[in-house]
């Protein structure tokens, strides 16, 4: 579904978090993105994990959403439906399968010292992003 015709690749980041933010601290506005260096063409719906970055926080609890993330979700979305100008109802569950896939890949990896690629583990801080990312909101 993510590699068919029709279905749009998109210039991805690919460390897409708000370390990667330049911000104007008198305005608030954004005023550029850092950090290039993973950006690929992946499926639309891979970097949403961004998205989830932004609706909340991560502390030595786990993972909070802020208590009006919904309302955040919905702006983002009727912002994209907008600009896109398009209807995308019926790829809402290939970009819901997308965003999942580049969950997946952000958090349940990690790369090791020698730069090998390995699955994480119980211990890695990443298990806390999948079980909150992937899990169903409460």
């Amino acid at each position: 579904m993510l590699f068919s015709e029709g279905y749009p690749g998109v210039l991805t980041h690919g460390d897409l978090s708000e370390m990667n933010f330049l911000i104007n601290p008198e305005t608030g506005h954004l005023t550029g993105v850092i950090d290039w260096a993973e950006a690929e063409i992946l499926p639309f719906g891979c970097a949403l994990w961004g998205l989830e970055n932004l609706l909340g926080f991560m502390d030595m609890d786990g993972w909070h959403y802020f208590d009006s993330y919904k309302e955040l979700e919905d702006l983002f979305w009727r912002a994209f439906d907008d600009t896109v100008g398009e209807d995308l109802g019926k790829k809402r569950r290939i970009i819901s399968i997308a965003r999942k896939i580049g969950i997946l890949f952000r958090y349940g990896f990690r790369w090791d010292k020698d730069s090998q690629q390995r699955i994480i583990t119980e211990e890695d801080s990443g298990i806390k992003y999948l079980d909150a990312f992937i899990s169903p909101r409460v």
